[in-house]
């Protein structure tokens, strides 16, 4: 190679060097140039891609472009009629965007640390039997039927009948035996739940109650369970003095798949 040749090599970058100054891909130069939005300063006779400070400038204008989400139609219009005002524009959009996005990761986060807060307060719950007192809580009474027979098509066919969103009453639900096949479905009244107040309401009286809690593999076990429950308390002579409550923990189902985890309560004296 003579001096001069050399020299126009040296002068200017290589794909290469242009991808490595600009920590990106040669194939990303490429694909910018396939698209018409940078080109070569020069093409040696040996096929080497030449750049200089104009194409420096350009390709950093174009990935800060891309990197404030500009669309790749967007850009060609953009980078062929380019002007302050332009650059103003994209700037406050990108903003807009960037506040949305860092809503929606405080949202995400107080999501996550309230999954987080429930799965380690579970891990404290005793799953054995004992008697803990639990204050009086006011439920919703969504629907009485045979609430263990349903398929998911007839739990849906009841939630859309009843204009209810299944994700405001995917919490834990409060199932109250009415005969051996006939429960009343509940959940339970916290703040903002205005939208239920139109169904029934259902008391339960604050009080020592004898609780336990067991996961399942299928609901069939539930009648065996509520057997060996009462079996528990005739055996320990603790008199009921209320109506049995089997509370069904759906959001197990995110970290304990394939089971179902029911919490038994019962009022005693």
């Amino acid at each position: 190679m003579s001096i001069r040749r050399f020299y126009i090599l040296r002068k200017y970058l290589t794909i290469g060097e242009l991808a490595d100054l600009m920590k990106i891909s040669t194939s990303n130069i490429r694909y910018y140039e396939k698209e018409g939005l940078l080109s070569p300063c020069k093409i040696h006779d040996n096929g080497y891609r030449l750049y200089d400070f104009n194409e420096l400038d350009t390709l950093e204008t174009i990935l800060l472009l891309r990197k404030l989400d500009v669309p790749l139609k967007q850009l060609k219009t953009i980078m062929k009629n380019y002007s302050i005002d332009d650059y103003i524009k994209i700037l406050n959009s990108s903003l807009s965007s960037i506040d949305s996005r860092i809503d929606e990761l405080h949202s995400k986060r107080r999501h996550v640390t309230r999954k987080l807060n429930y799965v380690e307060n579970f891990k404290k719950v005793k799953r054995h039997y004992h008697i803990t007192h639990i204050p009086e809580r006011v439920l919703y009474c969504l629907h009485t039927g045979k609430i263990f027979e349903y398929t998911i098509k007839e739990t849906y066919e009841l939630i859309k009948s009843q204009n209810l969103d299944y994700l405001d009453t995917y919490q834990d639900s409060y199932i109250i035996p009415l005969d051996y096949d006939t429960f009343s479905f509940c959940i339970l009244k916290i703040p903002g739940m205005e939208a239920f107040e139109r169904f029934p309401e259902i008391t339960l009286p604050g009080g020592s109650y004898l609780s336990y809690g067991i996961f399942v593999q299928d609901y069939d076990e539930i009648h065996i369970e509520v057997d060996k429950f009462y079996d528990y308390m005739k055996k320990n002579s603790l008199s009921p003095i209320g109506k049995l409550i089997i509370i069904e923990n759906t959001r197990c189902s995110h970290f304990h798949l394939n089971s179902i985890y029911l919490e038994l309560q019962i009022l005693i004296n």
